[in-house]
């Protein structure tokens, strides 16, 4: 996800010390760990300004293809839920080209099976609603109610997966090549 920016939250002032010179030998000088509280109500004004001057406003990109990282996936459905309240699974995660819509067509690949090991086989299904919390949009951003199956949601099965619109996905390479053999003429 190349992150340059990182906050660093933390209570002990103590700490801050070996933090910084941690962070300042392992990251770039864009990030920087900070004495502020995070408990609710302290600070929160200096807080709110060195996030808007330290972290850059991250740039758009609505040409390319809708593309999402899947940092999350589960099931929707309620325990003791009725028939007719049964809900298929929902990914989240971070849109970072373009937008995606209601109602579009959309496929998530590589998948991993019960295993873990990865498989090439790809999940298609159609984006039925777009949430941010209980607010409904009409495209993009948090979680995406789809109609794919509840159990491959489950318990993040779907993390680190990429959602986008079907056949705009690139080729998965997972560097097992098949054998070759030669064929000795009698």
């Amino acid at each position: 996800m190349k992150l340059e920016s990182i906050n660093i939250f933390q209570d002990m002032v103590a700490l801050i010390k070996l933090l910084s010179t941690k962070h300042q030998s392992m990251h770039s000088s864009r990030s920087s760990p900070a004495a502020r509280r995070s408990q609710p109500k302290y600070n929160i004004r200096a807080v709110n300004k060195y996030n808007v001057k330290r972290i850059p406003i991250p740039v758009r990109d609505f040409v390319s293809d809708p593309r999402l990282i899947v940092i999350h996936s589960f099931d929707a459905i309620k325990p003791g839920a009725e028939v007719d309240e049964l809900k298929s699974g929902v990914p989240s995660g971070s849109v970072f080209t373009d937008v995606l819509l209601a109602r579009q067509e959309v496929q998530i690949r590589p998948v991993k099976n019960t295993q873990g090991r990865i498989r090439c086989k790809t999940i298609f299904s159609r984006i039925v609603s777009l949430h941010a919390e209980n607010n409904h949009l009409q495209f993009q951003l948090i979680g995406i109610g789809t109609k794919i199956e509840p159990a491959l949601c489950r318990a993040d099965r779907l993390v680190g997966q990429v959602l986008g619109a079907i056949e705009k996905l690139s080729r998965v390479y997972t560097g097992e090549h098949p054998g070759f053999g030669y064929a000795i003429p009698f």
